[in-house]
Protein backbone atom coordinates (compact mmCIF):
# COMPACT_ATOMS: atom_id res chain seq x y z
CA UNK A 1 0.00 0.00 0.00
CA UNK A 2 1.82 3.30 -1.41
CA UNK A 3 2.33 5.98 1.41
CA UNK A 4 0.87 9.20 1.27
CA UNK A 5 3.16 12.32 -0.09
CA UNK A 6 4.93 14.18 3.23
CA UNK A 7 3.74 17.51 2.86
CA UNK A 8 6.64 20.28 3.03
CA UNK A 9 6.09 22.63 5.62
CA UNK A 10 7.40 26.35 4.82
CA UNK A 11 7.71 28.78 7.54
CA UNK A 12 7.49 32.07 7.27
CA UNK A 13 9.04 35.30 9.52
CA UNK A 14 8.35 38.42 9.42
CA UNK A 15 10.52 41.21 11.33
CA UNK A 16 9.27 44.15 11.75
CA UNK A 17 10.97 47.10 12.53
CA UNK A 18 10.00 49.89 15.24
CA UNK A 19 11.63 53.15 15.25
CA UNK A 20 12.14 54.29 18.76
CA UNK A 21 10.00 57.57 20.38
CA UNK A 22 11.51 60.88 18.62
CA UNK A 23 14.25 59.08 15.97
CA UNK A 24 12.51 61.26 13.91
CA UNK A 25 14.06 64.61 15.32
CA UNK A 26 17.05 63.57 16.86
CA UNK A 27 20.00 62.42 15.00
CA UNK A 28 24.27 63.58 14.77
CA UNK A 29 23.61 67.15 13.89
CA UNK A 30 23.38 68.26 17.31
CA UNK A 31 26.89 66.56 18.43
CA UNK A 32 28.18 68.96 16.39
CA UNK A 33 25.96 71.78 16.68
CA UNK A 34 27.31 71.16 21.13
CA UNK A 35 30.65 70.12 19.94
CA UNK A 36 31.35 74.19 18.54
CA UNK A 37 29.28 75.37 21.46
CA UNK A 38 32.15 74.39 23.59
CA UNK A 39 35.29 75.64 21.07
CA UNK A 40 33.45 78.64 21.15
CA UNK A 41 33.08 79.15 25.14
CA UNK A 42 36.46 77.82 25.67
CA UNK A 43 37.90 80.10 23.25
CA UNK A 44 36.10 83.14 25.60
CA UNK A 45 37.13 82.00 28.38
CA UNK A 46 41.17 81.32 27.25
CA UNK A 47 40.68 85.42 25.54
CA UNK A 48 39.72 86.58 29.16
CA UNK A 49 42.60 84.77 30.64
CA UNK A 50 45.27 86.12 28.54
CA UNK A 51 43.63 90.03 28.73
CA UNK A 52 44.18 89.42 32.72
CA UNK A 53 47.63 88.72 31.82
CA UNK A 54 48.10 91.80 29.84
CA UNK A 55 50.21 94.85 32.27
CA UNK A 56 47.70 97.68 33.18
CA UNK A 57 49.98 100.16 31.28
CA UNK A 58 50.38 98.49 27.86
CA UNK A 59 46.05 98.20 28.19
CA UNK A 60 45.79 102.10 29.09
CA UNK A 61 47.59 102.65 25.48
CA UNK A 62 45.13 100.88 23.98
CA UNK A 63 42.32 102.36 25.32
CA UNK A 64 43.73 106.15 24.42
CA UNK A 65 43.76 104.45 20.98
CA UNK A 66 40.70 103.72 20.73
CA UNK A 67 39.28 107.04 22.20
CA UNK A 68 41.03 109.47 20.07
CA UNK A 69 39.39 111.03 16.69
CA UNK A 70 39.25 108.79 13.53
CA UNK A 71 40.44 111.92 11.76
CA UNK A 72 43.54 111.63 13.83
CA UNK A 73 46.00 109.81 12.08
CA UNK A 74 48.95 110.96 12.62
CA UNK A 75 48.45 111.97 16.10
CA UNK A 76 47.96 108.01 16.88
CA UNK A 77 49.16 106.67 20.36
CA UNK A 78 52.31 104.69 20.22
CA UNK A 79 54.38 102.40 22.46
CA UNK A 80 58.09 101.98 23.56
CA UNK A 81 59.36 98.79 23.64
CA UNK A 82 58.39 98.51 27.67
CA UNK A 83 54.69 98.74 26.04
CA UNK A 84 54.14 102.61 27.65
CA UNK A 85 53.00 105.51 25.95
CA UNK A 86 55.08 107.60 23.75
CA UNK A 87 54.73 111.28 25.04
CA UNK A 88 52.97 113.53 22.20
CA UNK A 89 56.44 115.00 21.47
CA UNK A 90 57.94 112.28 20.12
CA UNK A 91 54.86 111.37 18.48
CA UNK A 92 54.63 114.37 16.23
CA UNK A 93 58.45 114.08 15.87
CA UNK A 94 57.49 110.51 13.84
CA UNK A 95 54.55 111.93 11.95
CA UNK A 96 57.29 114.82 10.80
CA UNK A 97 59.54 112.37 9.47
CA UNK A 98 56.79 110.67 7.48
CA UNK A 99 55.80 113.38 5.95
CA UNK A 100 59.52 113.67 5.08
CA UNK A 101 59.52 110.57 3.77
CA UNK A 102 56.44 111.23 1.30
CA UNK A 103 57.59 114.73 0.09
CA UNK A 104 60.88 112.54 -0.64
CA UNK A 105 58.84 110.00 -2.47
CA UNK A 106 57.62 112.69 -4.67
CA UNK A 107 60.40 114.11 -5.53
CA UNK A 108 61.73 110.69 -6.96
CA UNK A 109 58.65 110.46 -8.64
CA UNK A 110 59.23 114.06 -10.55
CA UNK A 111 63.03 112.56 -11.62
CA UNK A 112 61.57 110.14 -13.80
CA UNK A 113 62.52 110.79 -17.38
CA UNK A 114 59.84 112.75 -19.69
CA UNK A 115 60.55 114.60 -22.43
CA UNK A 116 62.55 117.24 -21.74
CA UNK A 117 65.06 114.06 -20.67
CA UNK A 118 64.67 112.72 -24.49
CA UNK A 119 65.29 116.48 -25.82
CA UNK A 120 68.77 116.72 -23.37
CA UNK A 121 70.17 113.47 -24.26
CA UNK A 122 68.89 113.94 -28.04
CA UNK A 123 71.08 117.50 -28.27
CA UNK A 124 74.42 115.87 -26.88
CA UNK A 125 74.08 112.82 -28.73
CA UNK A 126 74.04 115.64 -31.87
CA UNK A 127 76.91 117.34 -30.66
CA UNK A 128 79.10 113.85 -29.41
CA UNK A 129 78.66 111.67 -31.92
CA UNK A 130 80.66 111.12 -35.43
CA UNK A 131 77.89 112.51 -38.25
CA UNK A 132 79.97 109.74 -40.25
CA UNK A 133 79.55 106.56 -37.95
CA UNK A 134 75.94 107.21 -36.86
CA UNK A 135 72.63 109.59 -37.54
CA UNK A 136 70.76 110.48 -34.77
CA UNK A 137 67.24 111.45 -35.00
CA UNK A 138 64.55 113.09 -32.78
CA UNK A 139 61.13 111.65 -32.87
CA UNK A 140 58.48 114.23 -33.77
CA UNK A 141 56.48 113.59 -30.09
CA UNK A 142 59.73 114.42 -28.53
CA UNK A 143 59.08 110.58 -26.71
CA UNK A 144 62.32 108.79 -28.67
CA UNK A 145 65.64 109.04 -30.07
CA UNK A 146 66.96 106.45 -33.42
CA UNK A 147 70.62 106.03 -33.53
CA UNK A 148 71.42 104.44 -36.26
CA UNK A 149 74.81 103.06 -37.19
CA UNK A 150 76.33 101.71 -40.53
CA UNK A 151 77.77 98.57 -39.68
CA UNK A 152 80.29 98.81 -42.36
CA UNK A 153 81.43 101.44 -40.27
CA UNK A 154 81.16 99.31 -36.94
CA UNK A 155 82.35 95.93 -38.02
CA UNK A 156 84.47 94.04 -40.92
CA UNK A 157 82.18 92.41 -43.70
CA UNK A 158 80.71 89.22 -41.90
CA UNK A 159 82.34 89.92 -38.82
CA UNK A 160 80.68 91.04 -34.99
CA UNK A 161 84.24 92.67 -33.86
CA UNK A 162 83.64 96.35 -33.21
CA UNK A 163 86.19 98.68 -35.13
CA UNK A 164 87.94 100.92 -32.96
CA UNK A 165 86.34 103.96 -34.45
CA UNK A 166 83.15 102.62 -33.80
CA UNK A 167 84.03 102.32 -29.75
CA UNK A 168 84.19 105.38 -29.47
CA UNK A 169 80.79 106.64 -30.33
CA UNK A 170 79.14 103.49 -28.25
CA UNK A 171 81.68 104.98 -25.64
CA UNK A 172 79.87 107.93 -25.85
CA UNK A 173 75.87 106.64 -26.23
CA UNK A 174 76.85 104.65 -22.67
CA UNK A 175 78.07 107.85 -20.85
CA UNK A 176 75.37 109.77 -22.12
CA UNK A 177 73.06 107.63 -20.93
CA UNK A 178 74.23 106.87 -17.44
CA UNK A 179 71.82 107.92 -14.96
CA UNK A 180 69.12 108.96 -16.91
CA UNK A 181 66.87 106.07 -16.29
CA UNK A 182 65.92 105.55 -20.35
CA UNK A 183 65.62 103.05 -22.00
CA UNK A 184 67.98 101.87 -25.14
CA UNK A 185 66.58 99.00 -27.46
CA UNK A 186 69.28 97.66 -30.00
CA UNK A 187 68.55 96.02 -33.02
CA UNK A 188 70.59 93.89 -35.93
CA UNK A 189 69.70 94.20 -39.45
CA UNK A 190 71.30 93.03 -42.76
CA UNK A 191 71.28 92.71 -46.25
CA UNK A 192 69.73 89.31 -47.49
CA UNK A 193 73.44 87.62 -49.26
CA UNK A 194 73.98 84.34 -47.91
CA UNK A 195 76.76 83.75 -46.42
CA UNK A 196 79.65 81.77 -47.93
CA UNK A 197 80.18 78.17 -46.46
CA UNK A 198 83.74 79.10 -44.76
CA UNK A 199 82.70 82.06 -42.57
CA UNK A 200 81.72 82.92 -39.05
CA UNK A 201 78.23 83.40 -39.00
CA UNK A 202 75.88 80.06 -41.31
CA UNK A 203 73.12 83.18 -42.03
CA UNK A 204 72.04 86.87 -41.81
CA UNK A 205 69.96 86.43 -38.43
CA UNK A 206 72.68 85.02 -36.37
CA UNK A 207 75.57 87.73 -37.84
CA UNK A 208 73.00 90.74 -36.81
CA UNK A 209 72.40 89.14 -33.27
CA UNK A 210 76.04 88.96 -32.99
CA UNK A 211 76.69 92.56 -33.83
CA UNK A 212 73.57 94.04 -32.18
CA UNK A 213 74.75 91.89 -28.71
CA UNK A 214 78.51 93.12 -29.43
CA UNK A 215 76.93 96.70 -29.28
CA UNK A 216 74.98 96.01 -25.92
CA UNK A 217 77.86 93.72 -24.58
CA UNK A 218 80.09 96.95 -24.68
CA UNK A 219 77.63 99.43 -23.62
CA UNK A 220 77.38 97.78 -20.51
CA UNK A 221 81.35 97.78 -20.00
CA UNK A 222 81.12 100.76 -19.36
CA UNK A 223 80.10 102.37 -15.93
CA UNK A 224 76.98 103.04 -15.80
CA UNK A 225 73.83 103.68 -13.27
CA UNK A 226 70.38 102.81 -14.41
CA UNK A 227 70.18 102.48 -18.12
CA UNK A 228 68.21 99.21 -19.33
CA UNK A 229 68.81 97.25 -22.13
CA UNK A 230 67.23 95.25 -25.03
CA UNK A 231 68.37 93.70 -27.57
CA UNK A 232 67.06 92.39 -30.71
CA UNK A 233 67.87 90.83 -34.25
CA UNK A 234 65.88 91.01 -37.68
CA UNK A 235 68.43 89.40 -39.99
CA UNK A 236 67.21 90.59 -43.57
CA UNK A 237 63.52 91.49 -42.34
CA UNK A 238 62.67 95.20 -42.45
CA UNK A 239 65.33 96.81 -44.76
CA UNK A 240 65.24 100.21 -45.47
CA UNK A 241 66.69 100.41 -49.11
CA UNK A 242 67.09 97.93 -52.33
CA UNK A 243 68.87 94.65 -51.22
CA UNK A 244 69.41 94.42 -55.26
CA UNK A 245 71.90 97.36 -55.93
CA UNK A 246 75.17 97.68 -53.45
CA UNK A 247 74.50 100.78 -52.27
CA UNK A 248 71.12 99.25 -50.70
CA UNK A 249 72.64 96.94 -49.39
CA UNK A 250 75.07 98.21 -47.55
CA UNK A 251 72.44 100.92 -46.27
CA UNK A 252 70.66 97.73 -44.78
CA UNK A 253 73.07 96.27 -43.16
CA UNK A 254 73.17 98.16 -40.12
CA UNK A 255 72.55 98.65 -36.28
CA UNK A 256 69.99 101.14 -34.51
CA UNK A 257 69.69 101.94 -30.86
CA UNK A 258 66.19 103.16 -29.68
CA UNK A 259 66.41 105.54 -26.83
CA UNK A 260 62.67 105.20 -25.51
CA UNK A 261 61.08 106.43 -21.66
CA UNK A 262 59.61 102.79 -21.40
CA UNK A 263 60.39 99.31 -22.43
CA UNK A 264 58.43 99.48 -25.76
CA UNK A 265 60.28 100.17 -28.76
CA UNK A 266 58.72 103.54 -30.08
CA UNK A 267 55.87 104.51 -32.69
CA UNK A 268 58.17 105.63 -35.30
CA UNK A 269 59.47 101.55 -35.37
CA UNK A 270 56.76 100.19 -35.82
CA UNK A 271 55.20 102.58 -38.27
CA UNK A 272 58.51 101.77 -40.34
CA UNK A 273 58.01 98.12 -40.43
CA UNK A 274 54.58 97.32 -41.38
CA UNK A 275 55.15 99.42 -44.56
Amino acid sequence: MAKPPTEVLKKYYIIKKVRGHGDDHHGGAWKIALADFYTTLAMVFFVLWVAGTVPEDKLAGVSEFFKQDVKQTYNAIKLDANGKVLSEKNTQDDVSAAKEDAKDNEDIKEDKPNKETIIAVYNQLSKELDKNVAEVILAKNNESIEIKFVADLLFKSASDDLSPKSIKSIDKVGLILNGKGLYAHVYGFADNRKMRPNQKFRDNLNLSSARAMAVVNHINTIKHDNIFITMHADGALNPIADNNTRAGRKENRRVEVYITLNSSPPREFWKRIKK
